[in-house]
């Protein structure tokens, strides 16, 4: 009998000093953006991964475990510039794999008009660039690599001997599901 009144307190000193486990989920948004300024254009974006990890540590309320990472959109902003003769441009969006070395496609002849608003452009994506992107943003988030994200953009100019002059926005936005442990 007094053995099993020491194991049940045994037991609810435990229970009660185990700490509890709270997953939580956070969002992130990180864009990188270069001028064009031709008929045809080939261009790099970066992405600073020191950004990607600040703005994630900054979603986060408190330190956490790192679960994953999760890839919410990919937004294309164009904006038009002074003496912008272009109505609309044909885009082709590559990123620069980690693994590799290589570009691989992510975004494959999407048009876009001159001046444009924030367009998701997640119906358009390549399976094989989201793949490469969720791979670095979760080894940005958990810290096994702090590269930056790079792109290149490349593409052609409407109405034919049009010259575009805008801005080319790229924006990451993700979220990050990380657990907490609470008293």
């Amino acid at each position: 009998m007094i053995k099993k009144l020491i194991s049940i307190m045994i037991m609810l000193l435990l229970a009660v000093s185990c700490d509890e486990e709270v997953t939580l989920v956070a969002s992130f948004e990180e864009s990188g953006s270069v001028p064009v300024q031709a008929d045809d254009f080939v261009e790099m974006i970066t992405i600073p991964g020191a950004t990607v990890q600040a703005a994630i540590n900054d979603a986060m309320d408190e330190d956490g475990r790192i679960e994953m990472v999760v890839l919410e959109g990919l937004l294309l902003n164009v904006l038009a510039r002074p003496e912008n003769t272009a109505s609309s441009m044909e885009i082709n969006v590559d990123i620069l794999s980690w693994d590799t070395g290589n570009y691989l496609p992510i975004l494959d002849e999407f048009e876009v008009d001159v001046p444009d608003d924030n367009v998701p452009v997640l119906t358009n994506l390549q399976s094989s660039g989201v793949s490469a992107l969720k791979s670095q943003l979760n080894q940005l988030a958990t810290g096994s690599s702090s590269r930056d994200i790079e792109f290149t953009i490349d593409g052609t100019v409407s109405p034919s001997g049009a010259t575009v002059r805008a801005t080319v926005e790229i924006w990451v936005r993700g979220s990050v599901v990380y657990v907490q442990l609470t008293d």
